[in-house]
C-alpha cells in the first residue's frame, strides 16, 4: 500500500535509480 505524497523523495528515487542500475548490470 502506497501513500500519496505532495512532495517526491530525492533519496528515495535516488534507491528506485540504483536499483534499476543494479537490474541493468545483471542483464547485460
Amino acid at each position: 500500500c502506497f501513500e500519496a505524497h505532495d512532495e517526491h523523495d530525492p533519496e528515495h528515487l535516488d534507491k528506485i535509480s540504483e536499483a534499476l542500475s543494479n537490474l541493468q548490470q545483471q542483464l547485460n
